[in-house]
């Protein structure tokens, strides 16, 4: 096949949202003026006849099923997918009444038992992703393409909890409260110094764009909007921080500011509390009618008609170049023939599936630098209630504003979250996300058997919304989906590739995927993750990695449909679509965890 690593052109192919799917072809351009801009095209379907390829697709999540959908519009692609589980999905896992999944790691089977009396639908468990960005265009036209129905995703509530053990004097906190009190408080500040400021400000910038004392004036008309501040730029409180009494008939009393010392004290930042300023959680969010495996049925449902074959419960034993073909055995060892090999397992996954001299230097090099690395896959847990509605939603507390959506946040406990249903309002129970997990609490809670977990929960549960709230919560379900045999993790981690390196510094991944707009063009070394990740964009001898693993946004379905689509363009437009390459990887730490 065609080796383009060498040309820097960065096309990549997206979605749209027309009946049936089209794409388009995306190149990013720089105009005579010297300003980005992205030139998109209609690319025409190949005319010319080509000999069938047989495509084996490794793995039948939403990366292997988005590219055998787009592989079997063209009449020239056999594909198969050869899925380990008993179920198309991956990670992408609703658990309804009657499912059941297993952890190899404590031999425990868990069966979904939620009661489907008085609900609208079936009740659901989104045990993987849980939502899609509005910046996820990719995932939200296939839903269009494929008529899949999507609805809000409320990823905050003002009316959300905040528990931490310092401040407060232990109570819970409305989101509000912490979200606007903090913004009055340095609103005031900064009219009160505005000269001081504006002093400050025009220390970093040029004479031209120095200000005066006119903007002094716009400054504190603007802080009195941004703080809520009264006529002599003070913050006295403000009903956006809520009510002690509602307004009715009668006058409401606003919450009183609360202490600013009492503020710091709680380190509340500490609750991921500005995750839905970063871009990715920014409103507004989706989810697809009855639980995110409806992509995954829809997709399923195109690949069968147009012929596609898919085998269930058939893991993948070993890998083999033989006679200018792959080799695959699988399930109760079958063999099947490629002449495109896609691998969708997570690549630590493919330890002893495959071998050196069936690929070449560079990119075994890569490989099993990565199947190597400590820790690759990152833990993440999740445990699911099914819950009176009652106790969120219509609070005995007149005074209480209800919750509908959004997260709660408790620290310390090791549930970290829960999130609210944002569906079937007017049902008087619901399907609560009782914990999620990452990092270190999740690599604990993933050693502990699954009621521990729940027990867990059970108790963070009280500290939210009281003991008999959390006496309530029944039919638990309890995954880490590190202990999930074929996944063995959440999301993939690039960094931990480098943590060898004595240049490593976790604050430099954070501050790169914040702040900086472009990263440097400086030639990754030989054997970093960058280099590891570019390497494993390409292909080896009709050999490709494919998945949100290999993408921009690792543990988002969007990264996985990307490579997909990446991977079909490679095949079908060799002269347009060249492996994009990274100059540092993406941080999971940012990027999926939004810390």
């Amino acid at each position: 096949m065609k080796d383009s690593s060498k040309n820097n052109q960065q096309s990549f192919l997206r979605q749209t949202g027309e009946k049936g799917g089209r794409l388009e072809l995306v190149t990013p351009t720089v105009t005579k003026e010297g300003k980005h801009d992205l030139k998109v095209e209609t690319i025409d379907e190949p005319k010319k006849e080509k000999k069938r390829t047989n495509v084996v697709i490794l793995g039948g999540g939403i990366a292997g099923l988005a590219l055998s959908f787009e592989l079997l519009k063209q009449p020239n692609y056999n594909v198969t997918i050869l899925e380990a589980e008993n179920y198309l999905g991956g990670r992408c896992l609703t658990l309804r009444p009657g499912d059941s999944f297993r952890e190899f790691t404590n031999g425990i089977e868990q069966t979904c038992r939620f009661d489907t009396n008085g609900v609208t639908g079936v009740p659901y468990l989104n045990a993987g992703p849980g939502r899609i960005p509005s910046g996820h265009r990719n995932v939200i036209n296939y839903c269009k393409a494929l008529n899949v129905e999507l609805e809000v995703y409320v990823m905050e509530s003002r009316s959300n909890l905040m528990k931490t053990i310092e401040g407060f004097g232990g109570t819970t906190i409305t989101d509000r409260r912490l979200a606007n009190d903090p913004r009055g408080y340095f609103a005031e500040y900064l009219y009160q110094n505005g000269a001081a400021f504006l002093n400050y400000m025009n220390d970093r910038r040029s004479d031209e764009e120095k200000l005066n004392n006119d903007d002094i004036e716009n400054l504190k008309k603007w802080l009195v909007e941004f703080g809520a501040l009264d006529k002599e730029g003070k913050y006295q409180g403000s009903s956006r921080s809520g009510y002690k009494k509602l307004p009715g008939t009668g006058e409401g009393i606003i919450e009183p500011p609360l202490p600013f010392k009492d503020i710091l004290k709680s380190v509340f930042w500490d609750l991921n509390f500005y995750q839905p300023e970063e871009f990715l959680w920014q409103d507004t969010s989706f989810q697809p009618v009855g639980g995110m495996d409806k992509i995954v049925h829809a997709l399923e449902h195109e690949v069968r008609r147009n012929r596609g074959t898919i085998h269930l419960n058939a893991p993948v034993h070993n890998i083999k170049r033989s006679d200018n073909q792959w080799d695959i055995m699988y399930g109760d060892k079958k063999t099947i023939a490629a002449d495109i090999c896609v691998s969708n397992i997570p690549i630590p996954l493919l330890s002893g599936k495959v071998i050196k001299e069936d690929f070449s230097a560079n990119y075994w090099k890569a490989l099993s630098k990565v199947m190597e690395t400590k820790d690759f896959l990152r833990p993440t847990c999740k445990v699911g209630w099914q819950s009176d509605r009652k106790y969120w939603q219509n609070p005995l507390d007149e005074q209480t504003v209800p919750v509908f959506g959004g997260i709660s946040r408790i620290s310390p406990n090791r549930m970290e979250q829960m999130w609210y249903p944002s569906n079937d309002y007017n049902d008087n129970t619901g399907i609560l996300t009782g914990a999620y997990n990452y990092g270190i609490n999740a690599k604990e809670w993933g050693e502990e058997l699954p009621e521990k977990r729940m027990e867990e929960a059970r108790i963070g549960a009280a500290k939210l919304h009281g003991e008999e709230f959390s006496r309530q919560l029944r039919h638990g379900l309890s995954i880490a989906w590190q202990n999930i045999e074929y996944q063995q993790g959440g999301w993939v981690d690039w960094k931990k590739v480098d943590e060898e390196l004595e240049t490593f510094k976790t604050e430099d991944w954070v501050n790169y995927e914040r702040v900086k707009n472009m990263p440097l063009e400086i030639e990754p070394e030989i054997g970093s993750s960058a280099w590891c990740y570019n390497e494993l964009q390409k292909q080896d001898n009709g050999f490709f990695i494919t998945g949100d693993q290999v993408s921009k946004l690792p543990g988002w379905q969007e990264g996985a449909i990307a490579s997909a689509l990446q991977i079909y363009g490679l095949l079908e437009y060799p002269d347009h679509i060249f492996p994009l390459k990274l100059y540092r990887v993406p941080s999971a730490r940012v990027l999926v965890e939004g810390r």
